[in-house]
């Protein structure tokens, strides 16, 4: 009973996310990954339009997501030495399942491992909060997201016909099941999750 009086109170009142700044590689090149503020969103709103061109997430979007305490992870990725925005990934999270809601990267910030840097990143911090499944959607002419998905053990998944509805573009869903951090560190006999 007590657990299920749990699972409720964890649904109605989810743990705030906490997400510290922090300076992080991608192919020897240094970025700060920091949660994404409302201040940011026109300089993102760029971004998308830049990428996505006729599916691009609007203003008001982003800062819905951002506005889900305890529920959602937006981060921006900046170079570390201008602070110019490079990239931006967003994630939910409920319960067991985390889902990666938009993955971005800047046309002329592209090939250098950035989105798989962002990537893992959700994928272990979906790990701390006890997920043990991530999932997302792809458009399915995008080969080389689809590519960077299969290499970090995403499973293709059922297709969405005319997912992207502007463009009339199909979606695949992609799964990848997650080991859990302690069974992760024990398995190489470290225990220190820090």
């Amino acid at each position: 009973m007590l657990k299920k009086f749990r699972e409720f109170y964890n649904r109605l009142f989810p743990e705030p996310i906490i997400y510290l700044p922090q300076t992080v590689e991608a192919k020897d090149d240094k970025y700060q990954m920091r949660v994404m503020r409302p201040d940011d969103v026109p300089t993102v709103l760029s971004l998308e339009r830049s990428i996505y061109l006729n599916t691009p997430w609007d203003k008001y979007a982003f800062l819905s997501e951002m506005q889900k305490q305890g529920r959602t992870l937006y981060l921006v990725c900046t170079e570390e030495d201008t602070d110019a925005m490079v990239g931006y990934i967003g994630g939910f999270f409920h319960g067991e399942h985390a889902h990666i809601t938009i993955l971005a990267v800047a046309p002329i910030w592209q090939q250098r491992g950035i989105g798989r840097m962002m990537m893992n990143l959700m994928i272990n911090f979906a790990k701390q909060r006890g997920c043990t499944y991530l999932t997302l959607e792809v458009a399915v002419d995008n080969a080389p997201a689809i590519a960077l998905y299969h290499s970090l053990g995403f499973a293709d998944g059922r297709i969405r016909k005319n997912y992207y509805t502007e463009e009339r573009k199909d979606a695949m869903d992609m799964r990848k099941e997650l080991d859990s951090v302690t069974a992760a560190s024990d398995e190489k006999g470290d225990t220190d999750n820090g």
